[in-house]
């Protein structure tokens, strides 16, 4: 590389200069196309959506499309000196402005009294406004009545990541367009278009794995690859991508599955030693391990490899080994586990604590007691009730209506102690016992419930000292 040749970074160098060249965004762009084809275009639009999604992008060719010479079937031509002069970022009839440096009331009556100036015969003065919600409220009500009643061939392209901060009076003057995060098939494809268009070899599984860490945003997709490119030497692998990514290798989570099956308390210990030494990121391996036991809960609804899951064949055997230590509800109370680590960590004192003690519980998850298991032991108590012994004994033996035996009278005092006896009142008969009614089938019948209940609490508790200890 010549040095009076600055590098730019991929973000910039494949920043989308056409709508087809746009990832995702289909309705998006599908709309702004048929509205300029037809001649139905608003005076004010708003693009919603989370950092590195295509807003300003999109805004960006719509502003090419709107002043272009020949544009055709909604693209812009990309030749003519309009889009040449938008591309580079200045045209005169095309302005771009920063919401967060530009917030103020008086930068907002600039844009107020600069609306009316002229421009080219049969062309748009275009807004571009980027991350308009950093607008105080004093300019927003300053930027209203141009908003309403804007000047011919005037045209506003807000952009924001916070559409709830706007106030809904702007909000009501605008077509707002709330753009989706890219998926990370789709993000993968474009990383592995852009490498091929750098000659640079680029695993489909790195380029997945980057996809994954960039949570929808493709910006920060690019902003990794050029990182990794760098590390690699122009030679883009899984391994040196996971190790540059400080993530963990899967064979050591395929490893810890196996020994946790089997109660190995020491593998939990290891695993945190060896995440903590090393220097890894934490955050990425709790990211890394929900998505490991989510892959699992996915092949245990589905019992398959589905397309979603982008299980390569060589690790689709481990998977598989995986899935067959837990249960539906040992991957769910899991999940569950990860996530609320994931909010506790960040105030934690000891992190290395609070790690040992998620994989510990991930550990201990193959003794607990599931739901459903209770549910069926205590439906074959009640079902193996029928035909039990104590069943026909409790169910078939009346209640006794036998008098009570009468008490025996004490014996009679010498004659030599007559005198020193002192005389009471002579007791009262006590009365006739009434026979109580025999035992119906319903009393019967609640009686061998009973003993189903106490039979069903004792399990219970049994259980639940099992899981205890």
């Amino acid at each position: 590389m010549s040095n009076n040749t600055e590098y730019k970074v991929m973000a910039r160098t494949m920043r989308p200069q056409l709508f087809e060249d746009v990832v995702g965004q289909d309705k998006t762009k599908i709309t702004l196309k048929n509205a300029f084809k037809l001649e139905r275009l608003g005076h004010a639009y708003l693009f919603c959506g989370s950092h590195g999604i295509g807003k300003t992008t999109l805004a960006r060719i719509f502003a090419k499309v709107l002043n272009c010479d020949a544009s055709q079937d909604g693209e812009p031509c990309g030749v003519c000196s309009s889009c040449k002069e938008i591309a580079a970022a200045c045209s005169l009839d095309v302005i771009e402005i920063d919401g967060a440096s530009n917030r103020g009331i008086d930068d907002i009556r600039q844009i107020n009294e600069s609306v009316g100036f002229a421009v080219k015969a049969n062309k748009y003065k275009i807004y571009i406004l980027d991350e308009v919600h950093m607008l105080t409220k004093e300019a927003f009500n300053a930027l209203l009545k141009t908003l309403e009643d804007p000047p011919p061939r005037v045209k506003f392209l807000f952009a924001t990541t916070e559409p709830h901060k706007i106030p809904t009076t702007i909000l009501s003057r605008c077509q707002c367009f709330y753009l989706e995060p890219i998926t990370t098939n789709q993000i993968a494809q474009h990383l592995i278009k852009c490498a091929q268009a750098s000659n640079i070899p680029f695993e489909d599984e790195a380029a997945h794995l980057l996809a994954k860490r960039a949570n929808g945003s493709l910006r920060d997709a690019l902003v990794l690859t050029d990182q990794l490119i760098s590390y690699c030497n122009e030679d883009v692998q899984l391994e040196k991508a996971i190790h540059f990514l400080g993530l963990l290798p899967k064979s050591e989570l395929f490893e810890f599955d196996l020994k946790a099956s089997h109660g190995e308390l020491e593998a939990a210990f290891n695993l945190a030693k060896g995440i903590l030494s090393s220097g890894k990121s934490l955050a990425n391996f709790l990211d890394m391990l929900c998505e490991h036991y989510r892959q699992i809960l996915y092949i245990k609804i589905y019992k398959g490899n589905p397309s979603s899951l982008q299980v390569s064949q060589a690790d689709w055997p481990n998977y598989e080994k995986s899935a067959s230590c837990y249960s539906y509800e040992q991957c769910l109370h899991i999940i569950d586990l990860i996530l609320e680590t994931q909010n506790k960590i960040k105030n934690a004192l000891s992190k290395q604590i609070a790690l040992e003690n998620l994989l510990i519980q991930i550990v201990r998850s193959h003794a607990r007691v599931s739901i459903k298991s209770l549910i069926d032991q205590l439906d074959s108590l009640k079902s193996n009730l029928n035909t039990t012994p104590l069943k026909q004994e409790l169910c078939n033996k009346p209640i006794s209506t036998e008098k009570p035996p009468t008490p025996k009278s004490p014996p009679k005092e010498p004659e030599s102690k007559k005198e020193l006896s002192i005389e009471l009142p002579k007791a009262s008969k006590p009365p006739k016992a009434v026979a109580p009614p025999t035992n119906s089938d319903a009393e019967k019948q609640n009686i061998c419930y009973n003993t189903v209940m106490q039979f069903a609490a004792v399990e219970l508790e049994g259980s639940l000292k099992k899981e205890g200890n």
